[in-house]
């Protein structure tokens, strides 16, 4: 194995203060609806209020625990099927960029300053890389509108599926499967876990922090979870401004 180092970040809850793609998916939901007015196809409008409330009942039962993996499918199957099937890509492209126009102001920069001044100094050798149950493009075009985007090596995250014109799904190919995608990341780049910090944020990156050598919770973690890191797995919980720069200063 190299000795080589490598910075694992969660997305949601982690480099941004959304604990989980909702905001995303309402701003979607919502364009979706304010167009079926304008061009007044009312069975829509009708349809997607109705989805929408659906939706809500839903983010409701899941995000407070972030484990329920079978409510986080159900809304995907609904979001896929009424909202997202069908609409171009290049519609869904310009609604994230759009979205990325506020959602960057919700970037942690105590964690994103630190690694833009080590990036821009070329003081790092390590590999830097995202693994997201998030949607790809929104993460690249956020960190892109915030000019991070350069820091990070490779973002490993869900993307949506669609074919020349149209959309089809987002794809659910990364939630409970962390550790296997941190495993294999690793392997590819023959790096040990024990040369590895995972900055995470809850029960999802629970796995990956207990499987590398410097687990790390992030600023927006909850306090319950971060209490349980600390005295479980002897995690770094990042709580003070200065708490990562430290933490890179000692990697």
């Amino acid at each position: 194995m190299s000795r080589r180092r490598c910075l694992v970040f969660d997305w949601n809850g982690t480099l941004i203060e959304d604990k989980d793609e909702k905001r995303l998916f309402k701003y979607l939901l919502e364009k979706q609806i304010i167009e079926s007015l304008k061009t007044l196809r009312l069975g829509k409008y009708i349809l997607l209020k109705r989805i929408n409330k659906k939706l809500e009942k839903l983010y409701t039962n899941v995000y407070d625990s972030h484990t329920d993996f079978n409510v986080i499918e159900t809304i995907f199957e609904l979001y896929n099927k009424n909202v997202i099937r069908g609409i171009s890509v290049g519609k869904i492209e310009k609604y994230i960029e759009e979205y990325a126009k506020e959602a960057y102001k919700r970037l942690d920069k105590r964690i994103l300053i630190p690694l833009q001044y080590r990036y821009e100094n070329k003081q790092f050798s390590d590999l830097i890389y995202i693994i997201s149950s998030g949607y790809d493009y929104g993460i690249k075009t956020i960190l892109e509108k915030a000019n991070y985007n350069l820091i990070f090596d490779f973002i490993i995250a869900n993307k949506l599926i669609h074919n020349k014109y149209e959309s089809k799904t987002f794809s659910l190919e990364i939630l409970e499967n962390k550790l296997d995608v941190l495993k294999d990341l690793l392997e590819k780049n023959s790096i040990s876990a024990s040369n590895t910090a995972y900055i995470g944020d809850s029960a999802l990156d629970l796995e990956c922090l207990r499987f590398v050598g410097y687990p790390i919770v992030s600023y927006f973690a909850d306090a319950d979870f971060k209490e349980f890191c600390r005295d479980t797995i002897k995690a770094t919980i990042l709580e003070l401004p200065q708490d990562f720069t430290d933490f890179l200063d000692s990697f």
